[in-house]
């Protein structure tokens, strides 16, 4: 009706230019059931990300992201014994370093769980990470009047370890719409790690629990937000993290009954 030319607009054309429409789509259907699917708790799709980037990027992390791959639950699960046994006999050290692991491991955590549910984060964060700050706070004030008593070390360090790797559980359980709960479990886990502070700072030196700490929150947010999220999902990385911390309640309770 136009009078358009159509000369090279032909059946031929067409096959060729759906050609490589189906032979992309063949590929994808041949390598689906290699990627496991993209989840609100489970961001494999964020990992992926990581990996096409670390290809493009001049850091050149291809390699490391190829075995990232086999870091699987299992591949996590061996290795936390196998840490854990190694300083078995260190379980002070152990327990601060993991504790420092643990609180901003959760912080991050429990900040995913809120945007996921409530698709909004900005303004309470900030009230996310208070709340972690107050527990703190409480915890080591609580933890002073702990010391001015004769004081069981192992049963109580064997109950906060226990206590926070409930918490742990119960932060990728419960958290769903009710916002007041975010704010309660960043408190109590707060107050739980403060009481241990407050109770290493007597028996470690200042300086070798600070530096314990602040290695461990490096670990933990790097561990929890690059590799243990977008790879075995929150649900396992909880679990993971309630097993560290159960493991070094056995430890603290073994020691007191010696």
């Amino acid at each position: 009706e136009r009078n358009i030319v159509t000369k090279y607009f032909t059946p031929e054309y067409i096959t060729a230019r759906l050609w490589r429409k189906g032979d992309v789509e063949q590929q994808l259907n041949n390598t689906l059931h290699l990627v496991s699917t993209n989840r609100d708790y489970s961001p494999y799709g964020f990992f992926y990300y990581l990996g096409i980037y670390s290809k493009q990027s001049w850091l050149n992390f291809k390699y490391l992201w190829h075995y990232s791959e086999r870091m699987n639950t299992a591949f996590w699960l061996i290795l936390i014994l196998l840490f854990t046994f190694f300083f078995r006999k260190r379980a002070r050290e152990l327990a601060v370093f993991t504790s420092g692991a643990y609180g901003i491991a959760l912080s991050v955590i429990i900040s995913f769980i809120f945007q996921i549910n409530f698709g909004f984060l900005y303004y309470r964060l900030g009230a996310i990470v208070a709340s972690f700050m107050l527990g703190l706070s409480a915890g080591s004030i609580f933890a002073m009047r702990l010391s001015k008593k004769p004081l069981r070390e192992g049963k109580w360090l064997s109950l906060l370890e226990f206590s926070l790797g409930i918490a742990a559980l119960l932060a990728c359980s419960i958290l769903k719409q009710q916002q007041l709960a975010y704010f309660f479990i960043s408190l109590l886990i707060g107050f739980l790690i403060g009481i241990e502070f407050g109770i290493f700072y007597t028996r470690l030196k200042t300086s070798t629990v600070y530096m314990l700490d602040v290695v461990g929150a490096g670990i933990g947010s790097l561990w929890v937000g690059l590799l243990a999220i977008p790879i075995v999902g929150i649900f396992k990385t909880c679990a993971l993290i309630a097993l560290v911390k159960c493991l070094s309640a056995v430890l603290f309770l073994r020691k007191s009954q010696r």
